[in-house]
């Protein structure tokens, strides 16, 4: 029986897991997230304003029917020796939670036993804490089942779909004391923290897609509660949204400053002590907030995987979402060779149409997870023999496009070859979302709850 790791539990990692489930449901298939849940990142900072229940954006990967799952941290992956090392998560886990409330989160033991339901895969690490004796298939690995030590998992095939985290870049320092929107529970937290009393500007460092989307629906739900809080954008950059088009950053700098939203762009954060910022022109906000949107990067282990990558720390694949192309070597700096590794979403580095990186987003990774699961399903039917033998599936780029939501729906972006802004800018960010979810009553609610709450 052929056994495929796939690490991640984002968009690109069930991607792969679904198709492969369904084009080779003879694997043997674990998949393993530090989170317990698949966070629905594109309505994450909704949850600012309060518009729609936060249970209705994650997934728990523990009912997902097709693979095993494994709540666990990927410490190291040995490309020789073709091993997984995993380790126990450490709690409370650091933005995993359902929120019944503002700032609400959910703190768990590490590897205490998940929710069984139809489809629910058990986890054999965490069986073993709590002594259930009726373990699936397939066998545990050495060492597994003691959650004070890191697990060699072994793999025929591997999906590397790991995402991506928050970049503090040389200010590791500000980890501790900023807030960052990367989960339900993030979200939750910021909400909360933003509106206490003490609590009488709000900083964000970063004017990206996502510090725009945090600011916008901060404001507005500091409109609707009555609260007249300040917010300030820092942008090291000479320009907002600095990868988009002039026009989108002149239409959303006018909309920021439409909401009342302060852009400090040329500006940095010097430091932030005992709840003031003091940026790099020498003013100082007092009684602030902190959140920190400034950049993402791939996570420890593929940062640590001696393999080419791209500027961004991202993993060089082939056409085939392979590990390196035919015919490298190490040498040179030439990327190895690795026929039985794939990676998808933000942690490949695909080249696309204009000869650029592809953009990390939802549609890019869904679409690579399917063709690498594709791939590995495609060997795991043909069985032992040469990977020639094998017609694999090329990666074909396509990126229809993009949206910047802000909250008052004054949208902008350009989608099919066409820039799009305001109303129905908002509405296509809207659409796509509920395309992406999961499930005729979850989509349901969403539009009830969007519909009920647009004012």
């Amino acid at each position: 029986m052929a056994r495929v790791v796939i690490i991640g539990g984002g968009f690109a990692g069930l991607s792969a897991a679904r198709r492969l489930a369904r084009a080779a449901p003879q694997a043997a298939c674990t998949l393993i997230d530090r989170k317990r849940t698949l966070d629905f990142l594109p309505m994450i900072p909704e949850l600012l304003c309060r518009r729609i229940d936060p249970e209705l954006l994650q997934y728990d990967l523990a009912d997902r029917i097709g693979f095993r799952f494994l709540h666990a941290d990927v410490a190291a992956v040995d490309l020789e020796s073709r091993t997984v090392t995993v380790t126990a998560v450490p709690s409370p886990l650091e933005g995993e939670g359902k929120g019944g409330g503002c700032g609400s989160r959910k703190t768990t033991p590490a590897f205490d036993p998940l929710p069984q339901g139809e489809g629910a895969q058990t986890n054999r690490l965490e069986q073993a804490r709590y002594g259930v004796t009726d373990t699936p298939s397939p066998p545990a690995a050495e060492g597994e089942g003691d959650p004070s030590k890191d697990v060699e998992l072994p793999y025929d095939y591997l999906v590397i779909a790991s995402g991506s985290e928050t970049n503090f870049y040389d200010r590791e320092d500000l980890k501790g004391r900023a807030l960052t929107i990367d989960s339900v529970a993030d979200a939750l937290r910021i909400y909360g923290a933003a509106h206490r009393d003490e609590v009488e500007s709000v900083v964000i460092v970063g004017a990206g897609y996502t510090g725009i989307e945090v600011a916008t629906n901060l404001r507005r739900s500091f409109t609707r509660c009555g609260r007249d809080k300040r917010i300030v954008i820092l942008e090291r950059a000479p320009h907002i949204l600095a990868y988009l088009a002039p026009w989108m950053r002149t239409y959303a700098g006018r909309n920021l400053a439409r909401m009342a939203i302060e852009v400090a762009t040329d500006t940095a954060l010097d430091d932030f002590t005992d709840g003031t910022a003091h940026l790099s022109d020498g003013r100082c906000i007092p009684n602030a907030l902190l959140i920190w949107t400034a950049g993402v990067r791939t996570v420890d282990f593929v940062r640590k995987l001696d393999v080419g990558k791209c500027p961004q720390g991202r993993i060089v694949v082939d056409e085939y979402l392979r590990v390196g192309k035919w015919g490298q070597s190490p040498k040179n700096g030439d990327s190895p060779y690795f026929p039985d590794v794939f990676v998808a979403g933000d942690a490949a580095c695909v080249t696309g149409r204009e000869g650029k990186p592809m953009r990390m987003a939802v549609q890019i990774s869904l679409d690579e997870g399917a063709c690498a699961g594709e791939n590995v399903a495609r060997l795991v039917k043909k069985g032992p023999g040469p990977f020639s033998k094998v017609r694999l599936v090329k990666y074909r780029p396509l990126d229809l496009g993009w949206v910047v939501p802000m909250a008052n729906g004054r949208s902008c972006g350009r989608a099919m070859g066409f820039n799009v802004r305001g109303f129905p800018a908002t509405m296509l960010h809207y659409l796509m979302c509920l395309f992406r979810s999961q499930g005729f009553r979850r989509r349901t609610m969403l539009v009830m709850q969007l519909l009920a709450r647009r004012a």
